[in-house]
């Protein structure tokens, strides 16, 4: 019977400056591979700690050591939401690259959810020849934002006063920032992640491809199965999959998605 990993350990690091939150779930022994957590955007993020830690868990008790940092101005980090800027991002998460490279890790994997990983894109880390792990990836800020949006927009459709798209527009071009479920988003991040909206290139290292599903046959989207084809067809080793479970980043209650957490195992494990 195999031994249970070291309890987490959570900390703060002095990352590019600034004091960030992490968690590092280390793996017995010695482990010189990582998967650092590229976590999803606003309340996506606070959905979606909760599989994280339990995929954590699991990496570290097969020899993988996983690396959970909260980037400024989120979780327990310094900062608060409406300082965030994603170039600040950006210097978080490829700090993070830099701190577990600094701890001896030969191999540091993205481990991106959701917008998460079009950060880890504009953070570089596609370009390193090391493996690229995805969970519902999105890569379109532009859209993403739009559903965002959608939550204000559906909250102010209560009152009286009807709200458009366009009020938001003008009100973040007056004020700056908009308030929307909770969190103060500055113009600056919102016109950095609306400039995204391509699929980038292929990284550099292979790629897993994971989505969920409640379909009875799970299936990757379309727009999936067409960046993973064109991915191949670029030379980059991609597995693309879906596997049944919640949509964890969205529902109510708290998602679960255990044939996620296997397939991901088996997958990063295959590439130590």
């Amino acid at each position: 019977m195999s031994l249970s990993p070291p309890a987490p350990e959570p900390f703060f690091a002095d990352i590019h400056g600034e004091r960030l939150f992490c968690v590092l779930h280390p793996a017995r022994g010695d482990s010189r591979m990582a998967a650092l957590y590229v976590p999803p955007f606003a309340e996506e993020a606070n959905k979606t700690r909760h599989l994280a830690t339990r995929q954590a868990r699991e990496l570290a008790a097969h020899g993988i050591t996983a690396f959970l940092v909260d980037p400024y101005g989120t979780g327990d980090s310094a900062g608060v939401f409406a300082e965030a800027t994603w170039t600040r991002w950006c210097r978080d998460i490829a700090g993070a690259v830099a701190w577990l490279e600094a701890a001896g890790y030969k191999t540091v994997v993205p481990w991106c959810v959701r917008l998460g990983a079009a950060l880890a894109h504009s953070a570089g880390l596609f370009e390193r020849d090391a493996p690229v792990l995805l969970w519902q990836p999105v890569f379109s800020g532009r859209s993403h934002l739009n559903q965002f949006f959608r939550l204000r927009l559906a909250g102010d459709m209560t009152g009286s006063a009807r709200v458009s798209r366009a009020d938001l527009e003008a009100a973040l071009a007056r004020d700056g920032f908009l308030d929307i479920g909770g969190y103060r988003l500055n113009r600056e991040l919102v016109a950095a992640i609306q400039a995204l909206d391509t699929t980038p290139p292929a990284p550099s290292g292979p790629a897993g491809w994971f989505e969920v599903s409640a379909a009875p046959e799970p299936a990757l989207g379309r727009g999936a199965r067409e960046t993973v084809a064109r991915w191949q067809a670029a030379g980059c080793a991609v597995t693309g999959a879906a596997v049944t479970g919640d949509p964890f980043w969205a529902t109510q209650e708290l998602g679960f998605a255990p044939d996620l957490i296997e397939t991901t195992t088996g997958w990063i494990s295959s590439e130590q």
